[in-house]
């Protein structure tokens, strides 16, 4: 259940490193494909999930990992292994890649970046910040060079070390792994009661937000103006050069100063109750800085 990372982190608990204290992982070796297979053979999400069920040889039963469910309870699988502590995957923010579109995959390419659904974890005093959702970041980050169909993880530590660790898809083999590690009557000793987590904290990120604007230039200064009493800063603009999912309008992409989800949230709140001619078509968390 814990997917194909569990040999590293039977790595983590078997050697003497420092504490971790962060990590992004892709674990859900099915969306990064059909994620992959979008970014590089130009298909749509649809063609994408078919082409990935042949590759892999799945069923049509692959709504979990399409919409976040599999990243999500893997990931809460993955903080009590590294982090020791229990987290309830209802209070974690998760997001699926079942609404994503050709035309932000086309965007972050024209960008240097890439679209990937990813799990974020940070521990820190009986404090824990966690996401799962799709994010956008550098092509060469590691996490989105992974191989269509792998699986990736990406640790620091308190001593500001990182260890990276990628891995085939999840298998019958990291299945079997992982039941004989919890019969394993050698380790029962080693098991420590988890912490229980109650509260979960989201994290401060820069964001990417693409619009459909009507009379861009009036509604471009109508929109930074909600942004400014709203109390979000604009880092800059973007007009993609694809523009063919538009049928009115023109295309707008803003990238915020880093903020939670919940204020970016109320703002496009704002945006739709107040301002008809602009219309939010994607959000994503921008991932570049540690």
């Amino acid at each position: 259940a814990i997917g194909g990372t569990f040999p590293f982190i039977k790595i983590l608990s078997d050697c003497s490193i420092s504490k971790p204290v962060k990590f992004y992982v892709q674990n859900d070796a099915f969306s990064g494909l059909v994620l992959s297979i979008m970014e590089k053979d130009g298909k749509t999400f649809e063609e994408a999930v078919c082409d990935a069920r042949w590759r892999e040889n799945s069923d049509d039963n692959n709504n979990f990992s399409l919409h976040g469910i599999c990243c999500l309870n893997r990931l809460a699988l993955q903080i009590a292994e590294i982090f020791g502590c229990f987290v309830n995957p209802d209070k974690i923010l998760c997001r699926g890649i079942n609404n994503l579109s050709n035309t932000d995959i086309e965007i972050a390419k024209e960008l240097g970046m890439s679209i990937r659904l990813i799990g974020i974890a940070e521990y820190d005093c009986n404090s824990l910040k966690v996401i799962a959702e799709p994010c956008i970041m550098p092509g060469r980050y590691f996490l989105a060079q992974a191989r269509g169909g792998s699986e990736i993880i990406y640790l620091k530590t308190e001593d500001g070390q990182s260890h990276v660790y990628a891995c085939p898809g999840s298998s019958q083999e990291s299945i079997v792994r992982g039941i004989v590690k919890d019969l394993d009557c050698s380790s029962c000793n080693e098991n420590k009661e988890l912490r229980i987590i109650d509260e979960v904290k989201d994290f401060e990120n820069r964001f990417y937000l693409r619009f459909n604007l009507i009379n861009i230039t009036d509604t471009l200064s109508e929109l930074l103006k909600i942004f400014a009493k709203t109390n979000i800063e604009i880092e800059k603009i973007y007009q993609p050069k694809v523009s063919h999912e538009t049928t009115e309008g023109e295309q707008l992409v803003v990238f915020t100063n880093p903020i939670t989800r919940n204020k970016l949230n109320s703002a496009v709140e704002t945006i739709a109750n107040k301002l008809k001619l602009a219309t939010l078509k994607a959000d994503f968390r921008i991932i570049d800085r540690g």
